[in-house]
């Protein structure tokens, strides 16, 4: 039922087939998929798959290969563009600790991403 909404109806919801792929809730535990489903949802500018997308990829987790700057780049939308609730208290905690943890290069190199994700989106 996501994924039909998600690919047919273009529903900005694909998070939650992300999140089944990411568990194994009712399908395969599948990181790839996971991120495939993130990164619709985050180009849509959903905050909580910019946020869990960045993580995704800046830690290396699930099975997917690490995109450091690629992840700091998410995570810094993300942080971006919550609003400083409790609710959104995480994903700012999720993006401080990935920018304590990243380098020189991380940084510079999320940096250029955001800009040219920037200038493709505007």
């Amino acid at each position: 039922m996501f994924q039909f909404a998600a690919t047919t109806l273009g529903d900005a919801r694909p998070i939650h087939l992300a999140g089944m792929h990411l568990e194994g809730a009712g399908v395969d535990k599948d990181g790839r998929e996971a991120i495939r489903w993130l990164f619709l949802a985050a180009d849509k500018g959903h905050l909580q798959a910019e946020a869990l997308l960045g993580q995704t990829l800046f830690s290396a987790r699930d099975g997917v290969q690490p995109q450091r700057a690629r992840g700091l780049m998410w995570l810094t939308f993300g942080a971006g563009s919550g609003d400083r609730s409790k609710k959104d208290k995480w994903i700012i905690d999720l993006y401080e600790k990935a920018v304590a943890s990243a380098n020189d290069e991380d940084r510079q190199d999320a940096l250029l991403y955001l800009e040219n994700h920037l200038k493709r989106h505007n």
